[in-house]
């Protein structure tokens, strides 16, 4: 099922292909006479002209928030920042390589590649002919952000949910596969499940507006994953009221992380509890667990032959289980 479900999807974006080469084809004539702006292109589409300004500082920014909140909470010798210095666990380095190649969007760049390129001619498409915005439909500027916030955050419960059916899950399964959290487990992730991840969002982008609300986006997101720093770390925060009413709680999160599968499919938030609750896929966390997969081979090794791992099994290629 696994192979037939992977063959489907292959032969689903090589269709695309075409679909986008007679779409871009003015754009494309105009790349050909001169590639210098194609570099361009790239750059702009994944921020990385502006790496080392707003995104870099954005990012490691909420990173030193998120490291003193975990350094007060348990103190060095259970902290986050502890497990990074030391740098003995293989688990440890892959989350490390994630995230730098992460906050020099190396990481954008692969899973654009990776996406064909879909996310941004599915959004084209959207805008140009179907014409609608989000913010054409809301005046009220605050009610726009909460409203944008919101939608942002159940993008990413169905998304995340969506990555937990085969053959997706042989990829997620990179990120699940920490067998500690280090703070920076948030950004252990396989390249193709960024590509993925790119589909959800240029739809998404596309739904509120394009670039009418995208500086907007930025930074609703950079709130939402300065919040994933404390739930990928020891911090067994349940949060009390709020936890349950509210924000999934770094508790609750640890729980999905659990090394048990049963739990798997509990708590796919990554801000709101509500998703979880009106979805029904919400469990109280009730004890410190231990987290990870069985048959975990991807910390025996480096995170690019974990990459390799994660493509093949995703692929079918192996018997492994």
């Amino acid at each position: 099922m696994r192979k037939k479900v992977t063959i489907i999807l292959f032969i689903l974006g090589l269709s695309a292909i075409p679909l986008m080469l007679v779409y871009y084809w003015p754009k494309i004539s105009v790349l050909w006479q001169d590639p210098s702006r194609f570099w361009k292109l790239i750059l702009d589409a994944t921020n990385l002209s502006d790496v080392f300004t707003k995104a870099t500082a954005v990012t490691i920014g909420l990173f030193l928030v998120a490291a003193i909140v975990d350094l007060v909470a348990l103190g060095w010798e259970k902290s986050g920042l502890r497990k990074l210095f030391k740098g003995s666990d293989q688990s440890v380095w892959n989350d490390i390589w994630s995230y730098l190649l992460s906050v020099v969007r190396i990481f954008d760049v692969l899973s654009l590649v990776a996406s064909l390129g879909l996310s941004y001619f599915l959004a084209s498409v959207f805008l140009k002919y179907f014409q609608f915005s989000l913010s054409n439909y809301i005046e009220n500027d605050w009610l726009k952000l909460l409203v944008v916030f919101v939608l942002l955050d159940l993008l990413h419960y169905l998304q995340h949910r969506f990555m937990h059916y085969r053959p997706f899950w042989e990829l997620h399964a990179y990120h699940h596969s920490a067998e500690e959290f280090t703070l920076l487990t948030t950004s252990r992730g396989h390249v193709l499940e960024g590509a993925i991840y790119f589909l959800f969002a240029g739809m998404f982008y596309a739904l509120v507006g394009g670039d009418d609300l995208l500086e907007v986006v930025f930074y609703l997101n950079a709130i939402r994953e300065g919040y994933q720093y404390l739930l990928h770390s020891d911090v067994n925060w349940k949060l009390g009221w709020v936890g349950k009413y509210i924000l999934i709680s770094p508790a609750a999160h640890r729980l999905h992380h659990s090394i048990s599968a049963k739990d798997y499919n509990r708590n796919y938030g990554t801000f709101f509890i509500w998703w979880d609750k009106l979805f029904g896929t919400y469990a109280h966390p009730k004890e410190f667990c231990k987290i990870g997969i069985d048959h975990n081979p991807y910390n025996k090794t480096n995170f690019f032959v974990g990459q390799w791992i994660g493509l093949k099994r995703f692929l079918g290629w192996n018997s492994e289980k």
